[in-house]
């Protein structure tokens, strides 16, 4: 019987990384959950499209929103995003509500989304935004 042992080490892989640049292009953002009004779950759904620049800047150029099945269309919303290392994040609309986001740490393709404010307004609510175009 022969053991053989290889002199060449394996690489060791790191975890991949992200940054504000890991986020660039057309998502669309589709969630349902609740907002709470008085102690109240009122429903709310939102089709909305994120455009991420990839300095931290975002836009949305269209997003409709049922909110207990009153149908709002909109366009024109901007707000901010980080991205930590760890592919953590933000993302507050101006004005409007703030995420949490865990962002696909393969290149970006997908981001889970909670939202987290603003505290006069709270909700239950999460989704996933999908990179549509680059």
């Amino acid at each position: 019987m022969t053991f053989a042992t290889s002199d060449k080490a394996q690489a060791q892989t790191s975890p991949p990384t992200c940054s504000m640049h890991t986020l660039n292009g057309l998502y669309v953002f589709a969630t349902h959950g609740w907002n709470i009004v008085n102690g109240v779950a009122v429903p709310k759904a939102i089709v909305e499209g994120i455009d991420f620049n990839g300095d931290g800047t975002l836009s949305s150029p269209f997003a409709t929103v049922s909110l207990n099945g009153f149908i709002i269309h909109s366009s024109g919303s901007v707000g901010s995003y980080t991205v930590n290392p760890d592919c953590t994040g933000t993302i507050t609309f101006s004005p409007g509500p703030s995420f949490d986001i865990f962002v696909d740490a393969r290149g970006g393709k997908q981001i889970w989304m909670i939202q987290t404010g603003p505290a006069a307004m709270p909700a239950v609510f999460e989704g996933t935004a999908v990179r549509v175009s680059p």
